[in-house]
């Protein structure tokens, strides 16, 4: 046995979960990296033996290329007498696909590979990152603006995951399978400037290596560094998390004494738990936490994270369910009837119900008498009779409150901020997003079924009036 398939024994054996006899799915693209990794296990095969399966996945993105490393590594895994899983996206998939053909293709691909595992029965899923790999990683996680971990890199155990080729250079591999006699598939997009990896790979890292030439090694021992202080910090945040997070949500007060690296670590872990699939970068843990920091901030919605709202509540943070229809901002314009006594009634939303109007005219004493002594005509709230002025001021609208939103609320002195009028009349803060604003222009007419303005009323001076009936269930 030749010395680098010694260290790589070594390296079986520092991996503390992976014991002889067990199963372990082998992930082989073709390319020297898991080429090498499949003949390497066959030679400390005597010493440490593992059960293996290989799999590949065919992207199909490269046309005869594809199918030719897939054929290869079929023909391999025969050679070697393993058992072979191979899987495709279907056919027409990319061209119906959205974002990163890259990202995407590695999502599919790690699927794959745990629904072998899966189907399988293995304990662990042997992928060929090597320490060239992980120093590509690294600068690609520094250029990008990481936290700690994206700078830890690659680790060699990580779940079901292992990487036993880290500890090796590229180069070390090509001399391996050339010293036993093995081909392996060149990839020819690996080649291609069009992907930053590539152009990182190629040009970048050329470029520093002259001002070290061991900056592969460098970066690699940086992140081991790197990881050992990530993983006692990590320690240290399930620790403090028990005391700050509970099952009604994070304790606000509590969390703010924590040092800040605690606080981004926690508002990382407590966003994740409570919705796993949400991709949460720097920017959106700093975005939070400067919120929740800021004195004097008070205000109960602080973003939204994958489509779920991240609010405060009564000293505590909490993650929501994406706004209803209703509480979303919205905005629906009304259509004026064109001529007296005719009707138009206007479905807004299922949530919000319809929306009738009807225009008078007011002829004589009578008419203007009976809008006098009942303006918002009391047969009931959602009912009001406008002048039918405020038409030349604008479009007639029907939206959602904003900030700083003022009335003139009838039977009150003075004008009032929506926001403060809503509180006073005790609607809870959840639901105070979902009550309508009748408006024309950026003048508020009714805060709908609560209060009118006293300004836009229809009085013994109008000539006209327009009726507005509200009927929130349809």
């Amino acid at each position: 046995m030749n010395q680098l398939a010694q260290r790589f024994l070594q390296t079986l054996q520092k991996v503390k979960v992976l014991e002889k006899g067990q199963k372990i799915v082998v992930a082989a693209s073709g390319g020297v990296d898991s080429t090498s990794l499949l003949w390497l296990f066959r030679e400390v095969s005597p010493y440490y033996p593992l059960d293996l399966v290989v799999a590949h996945y065919n992207h199909a993105l490269r046309g005869k290329e594809s199918q030719e490393d897939e054929d290869f590594i079929k023909a391999l895994a025969h050679r070697l007498q393993l058992p072979f899983a191979v899987d495709s996206p279907p056919k027409g998939y990319w061209e119906k696909a959205k974002g990163n053909k890259m990202d995407e293709a590695r999502k599919l691909r790690y699927r794959f590979f745990h629904d072998v595992a899966k189907k399988q029965g293995a304990q662990a899923i042997s992928l060929a990152h090597h320490s060239d790999d992980q120093a590509e990683t690294i600068l690609f996680h520094l250029l990008r603006g990481s936290g700690l971990k994206g700078l830890a890199g690659m680790s060699l155990q990580q779940g079901m995951l292992l990487r036993p080729l880290l500890p090796f250079r590229r180069q070390e591999l090509v001399e391996y399978m050339n010293l036993i006699g093995e081909a392996w598939r060149e990839d020819s997009s690996n080649q291609s400037l069009t992907y930053s990896r590539n152009r990182l790979r190629h040009q970048v890292l050329p470029l520093l290596e002259t001002f070290n030439p061991r900056l592969i090694e460098s970066l690699n021992r940086t992140a081991d560094l790197i990881r050992a202080e990530d993983a006692y910090l990590e320690e240290r945040t399930q620790e403090v998390y028990k005391q700050v997070c509970t099952a009604e949500g994070l304790h606000i007060a509590s969390w703010l004494q924590l040092p800040l690296a605690l606080r981004r670590r926690i508002l990382y872990h407590y966003l994740r738990k409570h919705h796993s699939s949400a991709f949460l970068g720097l920017e959106k843990i700093n975005e939070i936490e400067q919120k929740l920091s800021a004195k004097g901030s008070a205000s109960p919605e602080i973003t939204q994270v994958a489509g779920k709202r991240v609010v405060r509540e009564e000293g505590l943070l909490k993650l929501c369910e994406e706004m209803s229809v209703e509480e979303r901002p919205y905005s629906y314009e009304l259509t004026i009837p064109e001529s007296y006594y005719e009707q138009s009634c206007q479905p807004i939303h299922e949530a919000l119900g319809k929306v009738t109007l009807c225009c008078f005219p007011l002829n004589d004493e009578r008419d203007k008498a009976n809008v006098q002594s009942d303006p918002l005509k009391k047969k009931g709230k959602h009912i009001l009779w406008l002048d039918d002025k405020v038409l030349k001021e604008g479009k007639l609208l029907v939206r959602s409150r904003r900030p700083g939103d003022r009335f003139w609320p009838l039977g009150m002195k003075g004008s009032k901020k929506v926001k403060d009028f809503l509180i006073d009349e005790k609607v809870p803060r959840r639901e105070r997003n979902s009550v309508p604003l009748l408006v024309v222009g950026e003048k508020i007419l009714w805060v709908m079924s609560y209060r009118a303005d006293r300004r836009y009323l229809a009085n013994q001076d109008s000539t006209g009036l327009i009726e507005v009936r509200w009927d929130k269930n349809i």
